[in-house]
Formats: C-alpha cells, sequence, structure tokens
C-alpha cells in the first residue's frame, strides 16, 4: 500500500492533467479521492511533523483542483493564480529592481 504523501502526490498529479475536455466523472472521480485522503489523514494517528506536511499537500492538492477545474471550465478566462516563473537576475541592482517591480506599472 502506497504511502498517503505518494497518494497526494498521485492525485495531484492526475489534478494537473485536467483540460478543457476533461468529462466531469473524471473530475468527481479525483474530487472523491481527494475527500478520502483527507479523510483518511483526520481519523489516523501520526506524528505532528508527519501531519503538518500532508496537511499542506492536502491543502495543495485541494487548490490546484479548483484551479484546473476553472481553467478547464473556462478556458479563456486568465488562470485565478497563474504560475510564473520567478525572474532571473540580470546582474545589477538595477535591473533586479526592474525585473521585481515590473508589474506595479508606473510610479512617480
Amino acid at each position: 500500500m502506497q504511502s498517503l504523501e505518494s497518494r497526494y502526490a498521485d492525485a495531484i498529479e492526475r489534478t494537473k492533467r485536467i483540460v478543457h475536455g476533461t468529462p466531469e466523472v473524471d473530475i468527481a472521480e479525483i474530487r472523491a479521492e481527494i475527500e478520502r485522503l483527507d479523510h483518511e489523514l483526520r481519523h489516523t494517528r501520526m506524528e505532528p511533523d508527519r501531519r503538518e506536511e500532508l496537511l499542506k499537500l492536502s491543502g495543495a492538492a485541494t487548490a490546484v483542483l479548483a484551479r484546473q477545474v476553472h481553467a478547464a471550465r473556462n478556458p479563456l478566462v486568465i488562470d485565478p493564480a497563474p504560475h510564473h516563473p520567478a525572474p532571473t537576475r540580470r546582474g545589477n541592482a538595477i535591473t533586479d529592481a526592474a525585473c521585481r517591480y515590473r508589474d506595479r506599472g508606473i510610479e512617480r
């Protein structure tokens, strides 16, 4: 039997494959799997550190599912939490600051 960590990781990977044409039955199956894992997490005795890590995985699984379902149902709407890569260092403080603050608009 797989550990809870690996089953949460599998559920997250399955969730990331949800696209516009994914049948609602498959989405409901993934949602039910995450709910079963959450139920098992609530009713299993374990170390506090492990429980904390599993709670983070549970939150991540739920958030990824919500994000992917939103993106699948509304393909023309901007993703509510897009994944932008972190800007790379450009070489000096001025260009680094420009990368960090480029989304704030013009400041006077």
